[in-house]
């Protein structure tokens, strides 16, 4: 291939090769560089039969047959022009000896050894003089650059080869995935064949004969074999041991025994999770400790995830074991120590966990030995404290020290950071001990890797210091015991710390559904031991209510119980019998609760939903009512705060009967509730404290409980018919609940929010398009007021977008108000200046609807007085005028001033610029004024909207500055008259304003509408008028009533 003039290849670049040495053809070199390549042939040749003989037997050429194709004197000629020019080492000149030498003695052997065989087979298969020359000149030229390829992550000895030849590499695929997916196709399993036994002569053509020498074994020889050995692994192949490590030729494909169980694909745990893992050594004995040990969700199997490791792959239980590859896992004893040479057997265990990589999504990898008794929960509890924690995150991570005398095998412990550690350097470990428990410490500490002492770690009998009585299992907190071989002895040890009715089944397993719909619910309970608690679960199911009727639910109990078609969780760690306090009936349930909120952390299918809720067994709970209220607005953005929202559900003291918290708020407690206050002896009150300690808002929820305890507000608690509250508490009696949730279930709900009507979907909008909405304050005249408007379709109901806004939602004619949340709508007066205090109503009013959001599909944002006659198409007219249209566009928008600087709050213009700006900046408002209408202007003028002057706006009596006549609606030049509180003084108005066209200051030409299709025999209609009041009052009648 030539290279065009001017340019280098990245070859030269590299070698800095002289142009006319490398740039030229490779199949037509010059006369000159045949005859001297044979030359450096002839000189390479005599220098490979010392270091490499396979070169010796394949290249014939001497310096003669150089000679008969060019005279002496040429030859000397050319060397000593190389020279002047100070070229490089190459192909080309007699120094070939010493390049030969340099690619042979490389340092990496796995280089030298691909080099020389790439060379050969090149040279062997070139029958002239002239493509044996290409051949070492084209692989010389690359040596350099092709060393380069062995730091990459892709490198290979195949990459190796590839580069040499000049040809492009990748990374190497599994050539059985088709059929590792499980398509029992012959064809496939055909070619997996085929492949596998090209993957076994890659090995052999990278190391030919490679028998290491010690421990330093190099990489890229170990990655080729973890390549055939992962190709094995996945596809279900047997593997034969041998004595230097994995062997490809001793590789066979048996498509017929069991393969391998699958990885999990779940790759996200709770904070602190573990991965628990066992080796089981072969005979019935063995078997029958797993069996028994899965059957009661014990030891390895009570942790975040698991395997079971063994000679085979053979099914126990529920679980299938997971093959130790190329390890006979029969260790054999010293005769004269009679210890067991366990090393090897670990060692390998410890690498094939770490090459499978489970443990890269955990932060905890735990080695359990079987006939060890291990309690996960206690050993999680450890792991908990702050020492251990921060002592796991550091760089070279930690291994839990369970023995002071010496470190035992029977459970080892090391962070996420100890396995990075123990995978990248295990090949420097030192030596091999004889036990693999004295190898694992060794290797550890050799690479810095912090050990720290954990001394309620193990009781076992090969440990003197701490000195524990292994034997007694119920004394002290161990979290593992250990031997106990015998099933009987095993089991015995368990029932002891769990006791017997916790062990009669299995934990049921935890959902794998992680996608659920917006403002999803996961609630749980607990169930208290007797069978009143009983009966309440039971009929809460039967009835598919309560927590039942969230999107997930879980209930937790002292042992795993069947109640109608459910499985109970076991509350595990703590006694759940809790003692009542002293002076009062209430239960001191702080511990008790705290482990539960701890265990349903952990367990971490919290994540998966947007609240998480803790409901009492004996509270009547709603969820539909429930979901109402949290899929309003205000509730939604409190939500997803990154601080999160507990919702408060009495004023005068937090109750336990209901406690709702958003995920973030999940997300802090998970985070720091080690850190939180334990003076409060009641687990609501601890709660609360948790929750303000972690700055969590705490948002009041009027409607989430009626309760006995909870004086403020005072709610009738016992009449369940009254169809607004979440939560009536509480109903101990199951006929009781049972009557409770039957009027509750006839009552539809009522909340003081939630039927919140819908916000309307996205949708594009004219140019100049306009939102108004008003606020509908308690008393039959505002909702007189408001439907005239919407029977007349006036006022607000004439923009593009509308909205009203009350106390509650309320159904006036056709449309449902939204309620105006959190606030009062009770404005005081001021007692010296008579003014009305309504900032705070109207700052939240514009505060939910920037929250609400269909602002953004508007050019113009209106407020506007329910008492206002509000003409929306004369505002149209004024908006359209080029110089507001332009005016509305400015960076920071603006607002118009309908009082000639004495701003009034019967109709308020903002455009979309200014709504932007008003949202991004309320909070650095100046003070508030008493008057919302002069809170406004001053909010936005001190953010740099601008403030321009519409005289036509407002008629209006409180305005001074003005000289409109306000009474006078048939003057047709003014948008808004101001105040008509009488319904029929309204209609009146609206009447005369109708009648009368808009006359605006300045009479801009409407624009001609945009083109459209219509549908065929469509009309096009229009009419002269004449000057004079009457035709006036014609085409105003005409159009009132859409006619003519």
């Amino acid at each position: 291939m030539r290279e065009r003039a001017g340019e280098r290849s990245e070859e030269q670049q590299l070698l800095q090769v002289p142009e006319e040495l490398v740039g030229a053809p490779l199949r037509q070199p010059a006369k000159w560089i045949w005859l001297f390549s044979g030359l450096t042939l002839f000189l390479g040749a005599v220098a490979a039969a010392r270091h490499f003989p396979r070169f010796a037997g394949s290249v014939r050429l001497d310096r003669d047959q150089v000679q008969r194709k060019t005279s002496v004197s040429k030859f000397d000629e050319l060397e000593e022009e190389l020279k002047e020019r100070n070229a490089p080492v190459s192909s080309a000149v007699a120094t070939t000896v010493e390049k030969l030498g340099i690619a042979i003695h490389s340092g990496d052997a796995n280089y030298d050894t691909v080099f020389n065989e790439t060379m050969f087979d090149c040279l062997e298969a070139e029958r002239n003089t002239s493509g044996q020359a290409f051949c070492f000149d084209a692989i010389m030229a690359r040596d350099k650059f092709c060393r380069g390829v062995l730091k990459s992550e892709r490198a290979s000895c195949e990459a190796v080869k590839q580069c040499l030849l000049g040809y492009n590499f990748s990374e190497p695929t599994n050539p059985c995935e088709e059929f590792c997916k499980g398509k029992q196709d012959e064809a496939i399993l055909e070619n997996c064949r085929v492949q596998f036994e090209a993957a076994q002569h890659l090995s052999r053509i990278c190391v030919p004969r490679y028998e290491p020498h010690d421990q330093h074994v190099d990489w890229r020889v170990l990655q080729t074999m973890k390549y055939v050995m992962k190709m094995a692994s996945r596809c279900g192949w047997k593997a034969v041991a041998s004595q230097y490590g994995p062997s490809p030729d001793s590789w066979e494909l048996d498509s017929g025994s069991p393969r391998m169980p699958p990885l999990l694909n779940q790759t996200r745990f709770p904070k602190g999770s573990m991965l628990c893992f066992s080796l089981m050594l072969p005979g019935a004995q063995w078997i029958q400790l797993i069996g028994m040990q899965d059957w009661l969700n014990a030891s390895i199997f009570g942790c975040d995830e698991f395997a079971v490791y063994a000679q085979s792959v053979i099914k126990i239980g529920k679980i299938w074991t997971r093959q130790l590859l190329d390890t006979n896992i029969v260790a054999p004893t010293d005769p004269q120590t009679h210890q067991v040479m366990n090393t090897l057997v670990f060692r390998n265990l410890w690498r094939q966990v770490m090459d499978e990589g489970r443990w890269r999504f955990h932060d905890w990898t735990i080695k359990v030995d079987t006939d060890a008794v291990f309690f996960p929960f206690r050993l999680r509890s450890i792991l908990r404290q702050p020492p251990y924690a921060e002592a796991g995150k550091k760089r070279t991570g930690l291994l839990l020290n369970n023995c002071n005398s010496g470190f035992q095998g029977a459970i080892e412990v090391l962070s996420k950071e100890a396995l990075h550690t123990f995978d990248k350097s295990w090949l420097h470990c030192p030596a091999h001990p004889p036990e693999e428990s004295t190898y694992l410490v060794q290797c550890m500490a050799a690479h810095n890797v912090a050990i720290l002492e954990a001394r309620a770690l193990l009781a076992s009998e090969a440990c003197d210091q701490p000195k524990a009585d292994y034997k007694n299992c119920s004394a002290g907190d161990f979290v593992t015991f250990h031997p106990r071989q015998h099933v009987d002895e095993w089991k015995a040890c368990w029932s002891e710390v769990v006791p017997a009715p916790a062990i009669s089944h299995s934990m049921p397993p935890l959902p794998t559904r992680t996608y659920f719909p917006n403002g999803s619910m996961f609630c749980f309970t607990l169930m208290w031991p007797g069978d009143l608690d009983h009966k309440l679960v039971g009929l809460q199911k039967y009835f598919n209510a309560s927590i039942f009727a969230c999107d997930e639910s879980a209930v937790y109990s002292e042992s795993v119980t069947e109640v109608g078609d459910i499985w109970t969780r076991q509350l595990l760690g703590v006694d759940i019998a809790a003692p009542k306090g002293p002076h009062a009936r209430q239960v001191r349930g702080t511990d008790v609760f705290k482990h539960l909120w701890r265990q349903v952390m952990d367990e971490g299918r919290w994540r998966f939903h947007d609240w998480t809720i803790k409901v009492d067994t004996d509270a009547v709970f709603f969820a539909v009512r429930l979901r109402l209220t949290l899929n309003d607005p205000l509730y939604v953005a409190a939500g997803e705060n990154h601080a999160g929202v507990l919702l408060n559900n009495c004023k005068s003291s937090y109750q336990g009967a209901i406690e709702v918290l958003s995920k973030p708020a999940m997300r802090a407690f998970n985070e720091s509730w080690k850190h939180c206050p334990a003076k409060a002896h009641l687990e609501a009150a601890y709660l609360e404290e948790c929750m303000v300690f972690n700055k969590v808002k705490i948002l009041d929820a009027k409607t989430l409980l009626a309760s006995e305890a909870c004086t403020e507000p005072k709610t009738d608690y016992e009449h369940c018919s009254t169809g607004e509250f979440a939560t009536f508490h509480p109903r101990r009696d199951p006929e009781q609940w049972k009557a409770c949730w039957t009027e509750g279930m006839l009552a539809p709900p009522k909340p003081a929010w939630p039927t919140m009507p819908p916000l309307p979907k996205e949708r594009k909008f004219p140019d100049g398009s306009m939102f108004c909405f008003t606020l509908m304050w308690p008393g039959d005249q505002d909702q007189k007021l408001l439907g005239l408007q919407n029977f007349f379709n006036a006022s607000i109901f004439a923009c593009d977008e509308s909205a009203v806004y009350s106390e509650h939602v309320t159904q006036v004619g056709k449309i449902w108000t939204r309620q105006l949340l959190d606030t009062e709508l009770i404005a005081p007066k001021d007692p010296h200046t008579h003014q009305i205090r309504n900032t705070k109503v109207y700052r939240n009013l514009w505060r939910q609807v920037m929250n609400e959001g269909r602002w953004r599909f508007h050019d113009w944002t209106i407020k506007v007085d329910l008492d206002a006659v509000f003409f929306a198409f004369r505002l149209r007219f004024i908006l359209n005028d080029p110089f507001y249209a332009a005016a509305g566009k400015k960076p920071k928008g603006v607002l118009l001033d309908n009082c000639n600087s004495d701003y009034q709050g019967a109709i308020e213009v903002l455009s979309k610029k200014a709504i932007y700006t008003f949202n991004e900046s309320w909070k650095r408002c100046p003070p508030e004024p008493p008057e919302e209408a002069a809170y406004l202007a001053q909010c936005v003028a001190a953010q740099g909207v601008t403030i321009l002057d519409a005289k036509t706006l407002l008629a209006a009596k409180s305005c001074k500055k003005s000289d409109a006549d306000y009474k006078n609606c048939s003057t047709g030049n003014f948008v808004t008259f101001h105040p008509r509180r009488d319904p029929e003084q309204w209609k009146a108005c609206w009447t005369e304003g109708m009648l009368a066209p808009p006359k605006p200051a300045w009479p801009t030409m409407p624009p001609l509408p945009k083109e459209r299709k219509f549908p065929d025999g469509s009309m096009f209609c229009f009419t002269l008028m004449w000057p004079g009041d009457q035709d006036q009052k014609l085409l105003g009648l005409q159009n009132f009533f859409n006619a003519s």
